[in-house]
């Protein structure tokens, strides 16, 4: 209690001193804005993982089973069957997915149909409807992307020209826009049209059981290596297992690339401005010198004189992550809530910035920020340990 007194009336001796209060608020500064470098950064990398699971989910690409060869499956209820007796699978839906030529007025483009368990649709894509609903109800859902370049809006007839599940003549038809949707990534609010799965055969011509994959609900990743060894036993190379890594290797590999060097520059962003708060201490032992030594002279242990410096860093740092923290916290909100800031989806793979919320990342960094900056307060510490009275208090 004693130490922390006489650390609070230091730090509010220093606050006279114009050019130590400037050092001080430019130690806090520094602090503040490398946590928030280092916070954000790991919050962006974390919401790209959270939008590619969520949109691959959304699209029944999380984990999916199909025809190596690029084939329709047929009928997907056997290997339906014979999959959710795998331990931690949970559920089993068909998927159908083709490719198609989208015409509105003068306007013509190339899209995906994808057919999906209608209840599913209706259920997960409501959040991401803009326009519209997210009941396709004998029309379809379109992608912002493709709506923008076809010129299209709700309750606009589209003219579907794509090629029957057989191949061997083209199916043509009219479908009425229900619901916009934007997912946030790109590659799906450019090209997909969205549609149950019955109406999607209607539309292609097929069978009442046509797919072309299977969508596969499992408890989590651990239970992917048990699907593919099951279907490799049973159906050799004929069918394939692929997750949304798969699916999306491309931005998958860019963040990889992202997430190994880019935690490390801003991890030494952060512990640089660690060393204000070094020169701060500094420049505040260099101002109460002579009160040190008076301290020293009354039979105050070197130690204790010591801890009065590091109390400074603790709490130099602590105000600096508090401030950092709120500032990255309401950043984080802001984005996740009204997305004011956009991105080119053709660069950056998606159409706003992405960030996620996880208190881990916060935690961590403190802490990592906390540990360096008292590691640091070493140097100052051993400075005031070596403080000699005879010298500081000559005449002079």
């Amino acid at each position: 209690m004693l130490l922390w007194m006489i650390s609070r009336r230091f730090a509010r001796s220093l606050r006279a001193d114009g050019f130590a209060r400037f050092t001080s608020i430019v130690a806090t500064l520094s602090i503040s804005l490398g946590f928030i470098a280092l916070c954000v950064s790991q919050s962006i990398l974390a919401g790209y993982v959270e939008i590619i699971q969520t949109t691959a989910q959304r699209f029944g690409m999380y984990v999916t089973v199909q025809s190596s060869a690029g084939f329709q499956l047929g009928d997907a209820r056997p290997l339906q069957k014979s999959i959710e007796k795998i331990p931690g699978v949970t559920s089993t839906r068909p998927v159908l997915r083709q490719e198609t030529l989208v015409r509105h007025a003068s306007a013509i483009d190339g899209a995906v149909i994808t057919g999906l368990d209608s209840a599913m649709v209706a259920d997960v894509f409501s959040p991401v409807v803009i326009e519209g609903t997210a009941r396709p109800d004998g029309g379809v859902l379109i992608g912002s992307g493709l709506r923008d370049r076809l010129a299209a809006s709700v309750g606009d007839t589209l003219t579907l020209i794509t090629r029957t599940a057989e191949g061997d003549r083209p199916a043509i038809s009219r479908q009425t826009i229900r619901g916009v949707f934007k997912s946030g990534i790109a590659t799906y609010d450019d090209h997909v049209l969205l549609t149950g799965i019955g109406h999607a055969r209607n539309i292609l011509r097929s069978g009442p059981t046509q797919s072309s994959s299977v969508m596969i609900t499992c408890t989590g990743d651990e239970v992917i290596p048990l699907i593919r060894q099951h279907v490799a036993a049973t159906y050799r190379d004929r069918i394939s297992v692929l997750t949304y890594r798969d699916h999306l290797a491309s931005i998958w590999n860019w963040i990889e690339l992202q997430r190994q060097p880019i935690p490390v520059i801003l991890s030494l962003i952060a512990i640089v401005s660690v060393f204000t708060v070094v020169s701060s201490l500094i420049l505040a032992i260099v101002a109460k010198t002579r009160s040190m030594a008076i301290l020293s002279t009354l039979g105050m242990a070197w130690w204790r004189i010591a801890a009065i410096v590091g109390l400074r860093a603790l709490t130099t740092t602590i105000i600096g992550l508090t401030l950092g923290a709120f500032v990255s916290l309401t950043f984080i909100g802001i984005q996740r809530t009204w997305k004011p800031i956009s991105l080119d989806g053709g660069i950056y793979y998606v159409s706003y910035l992405p960030v996620g919320f996880d208190p881990w990342i916060i935690v961590t960094s403190g802490l990592l920020i906390l540990a360096v900056s008292m590691i640091a307060s070493i140097v100052p510490m051993l400075i005031v340990a070596r403080l000699r009275p005879a010298s500081a208090l000559r005449f002079r």
